[in-house]
């Protein structure tokens, strides 16, 4: 038979094991939730919002035991209210286990109220269903014939949240490269965790979703431009500087107009984020009549465009004090801005509980040192190069290769003649643990990598950057001591092979790396939002 006990903190991990394995079926019935809840973090954000809730007497969470003595579902007696007009309502989550579906155990009335069991047979839904969650609203009646529990029951959404209406997050990118996106699910992520159910959040492609032809068609473009270096180069350097920034804008605006006031009026907003360069003058100018808060989150780490700075935002976040002197440069005035880091999902933050557990999970060798090659999302710059090199000199480690969605390039590898231990993945979402589960990081300097490699601390080995908006990335990797620029794949390997062979210089570019790490960059430019909304106040 089951039965109940307390729920505590180390119950999180068997909760975030139980949520994603129900996630699917659950959605019916669940708020929308952000993708951080099924995750450990968000898991034990929810663990600990339900101890400090149990704490002041609003909940008594529980969890369900089954005869082996495992958690196998939850119960929460929560919003309770004491007193003559006692209260409270239940929502519990109950798995089919072992092919039957777990009947609830009898559960003990909350502190101060008076029921002796579980309200008989709540509705369950199909038999099919590895989990069902319910939600009961129970009003306790008192005593009826004998001590027994009179109990009404009616079906019900979920009675939590706040009682103020969500303040409402316009968060604007494209996908223009895979660092604006990230940057923006991270803050989303990070703002569900400092405030949960105090915002609405949406996401919009402005380029793809309202801005005229061809533009609208960057995010296809950018991929194939972003291959051509020099002329990548040649068109940020052009285009970099007061003037020219704004003569271009000028230019634009009459042909972007009614696309950026059109995007104001579909998305009402409290206040707007934006972690793009192209669409701050046109939208701030756009809502001259009727401006909205305006935040500015800059992805690029020291190299930053003209383009990215408008004096009429609110605040202006940037990573590194580097780009805090250009912003300054470009007009912003130094009390509008913010020194805090890029944005990076709360998952890098996470230590793998057992390294060589999860190496063997994947495979790999756990007696040799791994090096993680990475080209981004799209499996981007010479990366089948360096692969080969780093093959071609037998080094005594395991290498790992994402390719993206380079379904071309996996193929490719797949048909050399490895010399080496060697995984071969196309596009991932678990790179956090990829990173914390590897010794060192051989990448294109993109911003969010770099950070992401930073907060994980690996050295970092950079064999490509685009002219102009990353050559700043290499510089302040390099003058750090966390990594190394070997643009030639034989540089590449000669930087590999001196962190296999020698633990100890490996471990001080590992630490250069944590020292500049700012793994809490989200969670702060969260806080700073809500403070420009007046939530936390």
């Amino acid at each position: 038979m089951s039965s109940l006990r307390p729920l505590h903190i180390g119950d999180v991990e068997r909760l975030a094991e139980l949520v994603v394995r129900s996630r699917e079926f659950l959605a019916p019935w669940e708020p929308v939730r952000p993708e951080s809840y099924f995750r450990l973090a968000g898991q034990r954000e929810a663990v600990a919002q339900s101890l400090k809730s149990a704490a002041s007497g609003l909940m008594e969470p529980f969890v369900i035991v089954d005869d082996d003595g495992e958690v196998a579902g939850w119960i929460n007696p929560n919003n309770i209210v004491r007193g003559p007009f006692q209260s409270a309502s239940i929502g519990p989550a109950l798995p089919r286990h072992r092919r039957r579906v777990l009947r609830p155990p009898p559960l003990p009335a909350p502190r101060g109220l008076s029921w002796g069991r579980f309200p008989t047979r709540p509705r369950f839904g199909p038999a099919s269903a590895s989990f069902v969650a319910t939600g009961l609203a129970v009003r306790c009646s008192g005593q009826t014939n004998g001590g027994a529990t009179g109990v009404q029951m009616s079906a019900t959404s979920d009675p939590e949240g706040p009682s103020e209406p969500r303040k409402r997050i316009l968060f604007l990118f494209s996908d223009t490269g895979g660092g604006h996106r990230s940057a923006t699910e991270a803050m989303i992520e990070a703002l569900d965790l400092e405030f949960p159910g105090q915002f609405e959040s949406t996401k919009v492609d402005f380029f793809r979703e309202y801005y005229p032809k061809p533009l609208k068609f960057a995010p296809e473009i950018y991929p194939p431009i972003s291959r051509v270096p020099q002329a990548w180069g040649l068109s940020f350097k052009v285009s970099d500087g007061k003037g020219r920034t704004k003569a271009v804008s000028e230019l634009a605006y009459p042909y972007l107009r009614r696309a950026a006031q059109r995007l104001v009026k579909e998305n009402p907003a409290d206040l707007i984020v934006s972690v793009h360069p192209l669409v701050n003058t046109t939208l701030m100018r756009a809502m001259r009549k009727s401006p909205r808060p305006y935040i500015t989150v800059v992805t690029d780490l020291v190299s930053t465009h003209a383009f990215w700075f408008d004096r009429r935002a609110d605040l202006v976040v940037v990573a590194t004090e580097e780009a805090k002197a250009k912003a300054i440069d470009y007009g912003i005035p130094e009390g509008n801005l913010r020194v805090i880091g890029l944005p990076v999902a709360d998952r890098f933050s996470e230590q793998l509980l057992d390294r060589d557990a999860w190496r063997e999970k994947q495979g790999w060798r756990t007696d040799l040192p791994v090096i993680l090659l990475v080209g981004g999302g799209d499996g981007m710059g010479p990366l089948k190069r360096v692969a080969k090199a780093i093959n071609e000199a037998r080094l005594s480690a395991t290498l790992v290769v994402i390719c993206g969605r380079n379904t071309e390039l996996r193929e490719d590898l797949e048909l050399l003649d490895w010399h080496m231990p060697v995984h071969l993945y196309g596009f991932t979402s678990n790179m956090p643990q990829f990173m914390a589960a590897s010794d060192m990081l051989v990448t294109k300097a993109g911003p969010g990598t770099i950070s992401e490699a930073f907060i994980s601390g690996l050295p970092l080995v950079l064999y490509a950057r685009l002219p102009g908006q990353e050559d700043g990335n290499v510089s302040y990797v390099v003058k750090e001591r966390a990594g190394v620029w070997a643009p030639r794949p034989r540089e590449v390997v000669e930087a590999v092979k001196r962190w296999v062979e020698d633990p100890g210089e490996r471990a001080r570019a590992a630490a250069a790396s944590r020292r500049v790490a700012k793994p809490k960059a989200a969670r702060s430019i969260a806080r700073l939002i809500a403070d420009q909304v007046g939530v936390g106040d």
